[in-house]
């Protein structure tokens, strides 16, 4: 808990000094140009046991073969990454388009059943998973598609306009929320809080990703360097 407030309070005055830099306003013109946050989100006055949980939500089960040609049977010509727990395709489904992890771990360990336990992540905050892959030794995810790439992207890709400081602000506002949400309600402490794993949408909202896979492994997992991940990984 203390490493992710650390995580965002680095954010948070990384942008400042940028902001400064850059010869922008000063701090309380920008700031009161940030827009209220959505009902239900932590504003600075709000007691944290009162905001209410949204209601759970049910995973659809895939088959192995339908998401594999999904995405063009895993084809590089679908991938948009690659992370610490797997690689990530683009993909339709239903006539949606999605985002697709393929999860590297072959050995799972956790009381709860998957399924049971990630229809209870449910924010606008957080990216959203829509289905889930159980099938032998593999475990896919379907989840929200987020088309405006990480926030490390927009914070460090020389090509990039460089982020005003309001939206500096929303960003590290709205991921402090899903944070919020994952350590009060859901009791899911995400030990690897970074840039790389804060997705942004065309509105620049942010979406907090790769927090709870942590909960489907043990330190005894055969994959010692995927368990080690659960501890932070580099960014």
């Amino acid at each position: 808990m203390g490493k992710t407030v650390g995580t965002l309070q680095l954010l948070i005055g990384c942008c400042k000094t940028t902001s400064e830099s850059d010869g922008r306003q000063n701090d309380t013109d920008d700031r009161s140009k940030l827009p209220e946050p959505p009902p239900h989100q932590l504003k600075e006055n709000d007691d944290i046991s009162e905001l209410p949980a949204p209601p759970p939500h049910e995973l659809k089960q895939y088959g192995y073969k339908e998401l594999a040609a999904a995405t063009g049977y895993f084809s590089g010509d679908c991938l948009l990454g690659e992370g610490g727990f797997g690689q990530v395709y683009e993909a339709t489904l239903d006539g949606e388009k999605v985002a697709i992890k393929k999860l590297k771990i072959i050995k799972l360990e956790n009381k709860l059943e998957e399924s049971e336990f990630l229809t209870c992540v449910n924010h606008p905050n957080i990216v959203k998973m829509i289905g889930l892959c159980k099938e032998g030794s593999n475990r896919v995810l379907v989840l929200e598609f987020v088309p405006n790439k990480t926030l490390t992207y927009h914070l460090h890709d020389e090509k990039n306009k460089t982020l005003d400081w309001p939206t500096r602000m929303k960003i590290a506002l709205e991921s402090a929320n899903g944070l919020l949400y994952l350590h009060q309600d859901c009791k899911i402490i995400d030990r690897d809080m970074k840039a790389d794993n804060i997705l942004l949408d065309n509105n620049f909202n942010a979406k907090v990703a790769d927090f709870s896979l942590s909960n489907f492994f043990s330190d005894t997992d055969k994959v010692s360097h995927i368990t080690s991940l659960f501890r932070g990984t580099n960014g």
